[in-house]
């Protein structure tokens, strides 16, 4: 069981989602969670919009392990905006150039330069907007995690399963990502309620040689 600060929460569950040796409780019918609703949704906003300049320019994003990506930092967020602006813009002047020639107003120059800015910009950004739209995939795993969870105004407490002979490193790792304000508590199956209520509430960790694969 862990207890630390609000502040940390995201590094603390992207740690352990990407050491994979945790199983997590569910305990979200006994918690006070209250979400951060609009936060939630301007992050899902920016995800959304992201993903739409991918289809727009049919940009491919293979699926790969999120394990080595990062969770996007502030200055990720304004980059962000300020690609889905130019992006916005670029598509208000493909509106204006295809109401011209609708309405029999050709401008054949016209039309050429805004081919050659969509072109610029997806060569521009393809690779950002790919690398972008994982870090935030992984902060939305994140802040699904997070609406599971046991917590107060400051705190909150992860609970789940790990195994005895990773309690060690687990603990300090933690205590070291969160300069020691984090508080860990160890207990045998048999102190835990919910273990006792089957045996398949127990997960089993083994231990093999290379040959097993």
């Amino acid at each position: 069981m862990l207890f630390g600060i609000k502040n940390d929460i995201d590094f603390v569950i992207e740690y352990l989602g990407k050491k994979e040796n945790f199983q997590l409780i569910n305990l979200s019918d006994k918690n006070g969670f209250t979400e951060n609703t609009a936060e939630m949704n301007a992050q899902n906003s920016v995800l959304t919009e992201l993903k739409k300049i991918c289809s727009d320019f049919s940009i491919k994003i293979e699926k790969s392990s999120l394990q080595n990506v990062e969770l996007p930092a502030e200055k990720d967020f304004k980059e962000s905006e300020n690609i889905i602006c130019e992006y916005n813009q670029l598509v208000e002047k493909i509106k204006l150039s295809d109401d011209k020639f609708a309405s029999e107003q050709k401008n054949d120059d016209e039309l050429v330069q805004v081919l050659s800015e969509r072109n610029t910009f997806k060569e521009t950004y393809q690779n950002r907007i790919v690398e972008l739209i994982k870090s935030f995939s992984l902060l939305s795993q994140i802040k699904n995690v997070e609406k599971s969870l046991e917590t107060t105004e400051m705190t909150y407490r992860i609970t789940g399963w790990v195994s005895k002979n990773d309690v060690k490193t687990l603990s300090d790792e933690l205590i070291e990502l969160t300069d020691n304000k984090i508080a860990i508590r160890e207990f045998s199956t048999a102190e835990v309620p919910l273990a006792l209520c089957s045996d398949d509430s127990i997960p089993v960790k083994f231990n093999h040689g290379k040959v097993v694969k």
